[in-house]
């Protein structure tokens, strides 16, 4: 039985818990970092690293969460989970 994206990000992912927390800690690092940086950006932070600092943490947050999710969907596309356990094992 093919499972949910979160139960199998949950369950048989390896560091599945792991990617879950680092997003999240992702995301709240962009709101504590926007109002620290908006002060830097008033007294003399050029404009463009304050630019670039949002962009690299959102790209990590959408990273994080981006890359289980293509491994699931390729699961999906191999059929993996139509399988018996010897066609799984020799994958593993």
């Amino acid at each position: 039985m093919k499972p949910t994206f979160i139960n199998w990000l949950l369950t048989e992912h390896k560091t599945g818990k792991f990617k879950i927390a680092l997003s999240i800690i992702g995301i709240i690092a962009i709101f504590i970092l926007h109002s620290d940086l908006k002060v830097e950006l008033e007294y003399g932070l050029s404009p463009i690293a304050y630019h670039l600092i949002h962009l690299i943490l959102i790209t990590f947050s959408i990273a994080i969460v981006y890359q289980p999710y293509t491994i699931y969907k390729r699961l999906e596309k191999l059929k993996w989970w139509e399988r018996d356990e010897e066609g799984r094992s020799k994958f593993k």
